[in-house]
């Protein structure tokens, strides 16, 4: 993923809309969240991300679709979308 495809920076000053646009999973043809573009979006590895998501270290590297892993990350987002309508910005929600 090149640097500009992600929205969050330190000045970003974006929307939750251009966030959730570079989330998607481009190998998966299901609308299904990256969990290593989330990883990368708040700087934190796959196996801290599993951890967080109560799974196998493993599991967001070989099975990013599984229902635990989808379930973590839309509830992530749905704190990220309430901190960014209270913040203003995805940058300073997620700092």
């Amino acid at each position: 993923m090149s640097p500009e495809t992600l929205v969050v920076g330190p000045n970003a000053g974006s929307s939750f809309e251009q966030f959730m646009a570079s989330l998607p999973d481009p190998d998966s043809p299901a609308p299904v969240v990256s969990a290593r573009r989330f990883g990368e979006a708040l700087h934190i590895d796959l196996q801290t991300l599993a951890q967080q998501a109560h799974v196998h270290r493993n599991t967001p590297s070989r099975q990013p679709t599984s229902e635990s892993v989808q379930r973590f990350l839309r509830e992530a987002l749905r704190v990220i979308r309430a901190a960014t309508d209270i913040c203003g910005d995805v940058s300073q929600a997620l700092f």
